[in-house]
């Protein structure tokens, strides 16, 4: 599932993409868009397929042309919101303001000039840096690395390490939203003019599947008609 949710402030409407991270358990490239498959398509494909149903999305959802647009994803998910701001068939679409990911490998990922993102790092977690690039450090993309140690909780499982957990990175992002860093501050200041201090929320979830390409029918090749000849030898 994706989630669109529509945010309304005094009339002007605006849009919050929430886009998941890696659901492993299935059948790897299998039905489910975000498996471990999906991270190859983020990273390889640029979320082309992803980018498709996130617009298809919108504008089901009610969406008009040049709505400003804040995508939020976590691990996997934050690949594929990065490539939307980098995608410019959907930037012709919609206004792409700003980006949040949490635990994301997306330093090599560029985003298109105007588009806000922060990211979010944890220091155990080792995905972020996974595609070996550094997130770069510029004026309209800024890192936040959290230094709290954390452990896995007595009897949780330990999957790909307590850093990348979840939960970690909501705590994170309410410690930002408090935050008096100068650039923290201009950061979510462009969010909160995105979507104002307050009003009204309406969240539709969508779901996607990943259907495989239909193989080729093969049609039987019939006889070729019989000549003259060999119909005269027949009767």
């Amino acid at each position: 599932y994706i989630e669109v949710v529509e945010v309304d402030k005094g009339g002007q409407k605006a849009y919050v993409v929430v886009i998941p991270g890696t659901q492993a358990g299935g059948e790897i490239g299998g039905v489910n868009p975000f498996d471990e498959a999906g991270i190859v398509e983020g990273l390889g494909h640029s979320s082309a397929e992803i980018n498709a149903a996130v617009l298809r999305a919108l504008q089901d959802a009610g969406a008009e042309r040049g709505a400003p647009i804040v995508a939020v994803g976590y691990s996997q998910g934050g690949i594929h919101a990065m490539n939307l701001a980098a995608d410019k068939g959907f930037l012709n679409q919609y206004d792409m303001e700003y980006v949040l990911t949490a635990g994301s490998p997306v330093g090599g990922i560029v985003p298109e000039a105007g588009v806000t993102a922060l990211h979010l790092e944890h220091r155990q977690d080792w995905v972020p840096g996974a595609d070996g690039t550094p997130n770069p450090d510029a004026r309209n993309r800024v890192t936040v690395t959290l230094n709290s140690p954390v452990t896995t909780p007595e009897g949780g499982e330990f999957g790909i390490g307590p850093g990348h957990r979840l939960s970690n990175y909501q705590a994170g992002a309410r410690q930002v939203a408090v935050s008096e860093d100068p650039s923290l501050m201009a950061s979510t200041a462009v969010l909160s003019g995105v979507l104002g201090a307050g009003g009204t929320a309406t969240a539709t979830r969508f779901a996607l599947t990943r259907s495989k390409p239909q193989e080729p029918v093969t049609k039987p090749t019939p006889d070729p008609p019989p000549r003259p000849s060999e119909i005269g030898r027949a009767r």
